[in-house]
């Protein structure tokens, strides 16, 4: 019985080690990850629509992966989208850039992952982007003629780069 008992027992420890190796690895690995999204309830983005985001940086030592993401209706005929993101600063310092998000590639297949009705795409817009420490501004607009029917949500991601 004794010798059951400390079988048990290693089991136990070596069960408990993985458990917190998992752990560790599991929320290691992402030190940050901010994530805004904004939704469109008549699934058109305006033309005039400006999307606001307030996300804030933490740790200004770090550089950041940002990204853009779409949820959009499967049937959306765009090969892409033009958008204009600004960022102003904690001290009110502004950045605008132009980006080009491709929905389709060569073969005119979704890059989204579609399941039924629904596409989710993420689109890594700067790969290396360093942040100060503070809230931030983000507005995101698009440069389409018109409106983009199809459109459910928009959103902004900031994590930390690898």
């Amino acid at each position: 019985m004794k010798d059951y008992l400390s079988k048990l027992l290693i089991m136990t420890r070596i069960k408990q080690m993985w458990l917190g190796f998992l752990m560790l690895i599991m929320f290691g690995c992402h030190t940050y990850k901010k994530y805004e999204k904004n939704t469109f309830a008549d699934r058109v983005w305006e033309r005039d629509e400006v999307v606001m985001f307030k996300p804030t940086i933490d740790d200004g030592s770090k550089k950041y992966k940002v990204s853009f993401a779409l949820r959009h209706l499967y049937g959306l005929r765009l090969d892409g989208i033009n958008i204009q993101v600004a960022i102003t600063s904690p001290k009110g310092e502004e950045f605008t850039k132009h980006y080009r998000v491709d929905i389709m590639d060569g073969n005119g297949e979704y890059k989204s992952n579609c399941a039924g009705d629904l596409c989710d795409l993420e689109i890594v817009i700067e790969e290396q982007m360093k942040f100060t420490q503070g809230e931030y501004i983000v507005t995101v607009s698009h440069t389409q003629y018109g409106e983009i029917p199809g459109i459910m949500e928009v959103g902004f991601v900031i994590d930390a780069a690898e």
